[in-house]
């Protein structure tokens, strides 16, 4: 069972990947169509 920290900064981490996702995104000027 994971504590209320571990799962917080795992919660962090996958939000922190996504948000870096998005931002190659725009920067590439949009989403890839694949």
């Amino acid at each position: 069972m994971l504590s209320m920290w571990q799962t917080g900064i795992i919660y962090y981490g996958l939000n922190l990947v996504d948000y870096m996702h998005q931002q190659c995104d725009e920067a590439r000027g949009g989403v890839d169509e694949s």
